[in-house]
């Protein structure tokens, strides 16, 4: 027997954006290079490292953590060593991660309100992260912080790269 599978068509659309960024603002050069000296890289992993950046179309990065400019001896994140040994810990960067990503998903939603978006007639809140996470969730800060309903429907996707917007996108559906 042939099993016949129909496809719904989605209901879901986007229909307002908002965006944030961190305050510190990178070039491709300067990613490379703090990349290049945080790994040791050997000259044919600098051409691999440089073909993959350039593939990207990725032009400029931004960041909570202010060290990739700077050198290892002005370094507030990271320690100050050129091969970063210690490196930090993942409690270290979920730390960080918890400090910074509220004040910005907190930007980014008061952003929709002054595109006129309700955040008060909001349903459900899907948090897409590859960053980092915490307990108990960037989803419940954010609606503790902004007063939204506490009955609002929630899902966290978290460590799946810039593929997890995909994610996002069929929760939301």
């Amino acid at each position: 027997k042939k099993k016949i599978v129909y496809r719904c068509k989605m209901d879901s659309y986007i229909n307002a954006i908002s965006t944030a960024v961190p305050p510190f603002r990178y070039r491709r050069s300067e990613i490379m290079e703090f990349m290049i000296r945080a790994h040791g890289l050997n000259s044919e992993e600098v051409e691999r490292l440089i073909a993959l950046y350039r593939a990207t179309g990725i032009k400029t990065r931004y960041s909570v953590i202010e060290d990739y400019s700077r050198k290892p001896e002005q370094f507030s994140f990271y320690p100050r060593s050129e091969n970063l040994e210690p490196f930090p810990t993942t409690s270290q960067r979920m730390e960080a991660y918890k400090k910074n990503a509220l004040p910005l998903a907190v930007a980014a939603i008061e952003g929709l309100s002054r595109l006129g978006v309700d955040t008060h007639q909001v349903t459900h809140l899907i948090v897409v992260s590859c960053t980092g996470m915490y307990a108990p969730g960037l989803d419940i800060g954010i609606i503790e912080f902004l007063s939204l309903p506490s009955h609002i429907h929630r899902t966290a996707i978290n460590f799946m790269g810039c593929y997890a917007a995909f994610n996002g996108l069929k929760v939301a559906d």
